[in-house]
């Protein structure tokens, strides 16, 4: 048969991963790549969540910070997934911003 069409709004490295390129080093990159943000994604906000839990701090400012944060990195898996640098750069601000928020409410500063 052959190759898969990929459409365009795919960026090149998952393009690779879903068949549609032909150097496997590229697929495997990728991946890695993939890995990488993911566990970053679930290891980088928990911590901050898990103290708040333990410290009982549940306000407004806790939750907004989480659900910032949460929709923030999703939209930035799916921005980078399309290859678009402006856009991927505020939604990771944006969950940053989310994680200052909390560890701020776990000062006890907000």
């Amino acid at each position: 048969m052959g190759k898969q069409r990929v459409p365009s709004l795919v960026s090149p490295e998952f393009a690779v991963a879903l068949g549609g390129g032909s150097d496997g080093e590229e697929a495997a990159e990728y991946r890695s790549i993939l890995e990488h943000r993911l566990r970053y994604l679930v290891t980088v906000d928990q911590p901050l969540v898990l103290i708040a839990q333990t410290l009982n701090i549940h306000t407004a400012s806790t939750a907004f910070a989480c659900a910032l944060f949460f929709w923030c990195r999703l939209i930035y898996v799916a921005v980078y997934t399309a290859g678009i640098p402006v856009l991927r750069t505020l939604a990771f601000t944006g969950g940053f911003v989310g994680q200052v928020i909390l560890a701020l409410a776990i000062f006890g500063t907000m």
